[in-house]
């Protein structure tokens, strides 16, 4: 399976929002809104089954996260997390074991330094500006690979889509 995605998040409020691309069980969705707390999917090829439904004007589907069985919901609460309100404690930081300087490399015309935290997150952090430019991550089992590219800054405002334009996932 894989995915992409291209968007925006608003971080002030924690709502995101993206155009998908995916193969395998992700398949279908063509953008996705987001919080902790709820995902809102859009799946052109079930248009039809929907207005046969007399669901008409509805073109998302709203349902909990499930980080835990989801490849889209992993990538969804990596990126959250990336937008967490607080940082990490830098002094437990050093204490995660695996922690440590990588390199230094360049990313997209930029000196950065490639940092490790614990064993399998990296993140690439300008060396001017000092935000990050990327970050790289696997699951435990090594078979999760997540790029997250940081490409504009700034604030982004994000809205939900309106209540009557979605639907309980359960309620099909």
């Amino acid at each position: 399976d894989s995915l992409s995605l291209e968007g925006a998040i608003d971080w002030k409020n924690h709502i995101g929002y993206a155009l998908a691309a995916a193969r395998g069980a992700e398949q279908g969705i063509t953008e996705v809104y987001w919080t902790d707390q709820i995902v809102l999917e859009r799946r052109p090829a079930a248009d039809p089954l929907l207005a046969g439904l007399g669901f008409a004007g509805v073109k998302y589907f709203a349902r909990t996260p499930d980080p835990k069985t989801r490849l889209l919901d992993r990538a969804l609460a990596i990126l959250m997390g990336l937008a967490s309100k607080e940082r990490d404690n830098p002094q437990l930081i050093q204490q995660k074991e695996g922690s440590a300087f990588v390199r230094t490399d360049e990313l997209r015309g930029n000196a950065v330094t490639v940092m490790r935290y614990g064993t399998r997150n990296l993140y690439w952090i300008d060396n001017i500006t000092k935000k990050m430019l990327r970050f790289e991550g696997n699951g435990a089992a090594g078979t999760a690979p997540t790029i997250v590219d940081v490409i504009g800054r700034g604030k982004q405002t994000v809205y939900f889509p309106k209540r009557e334009q979605a639907i309980e996932a359960s309620a099909i």
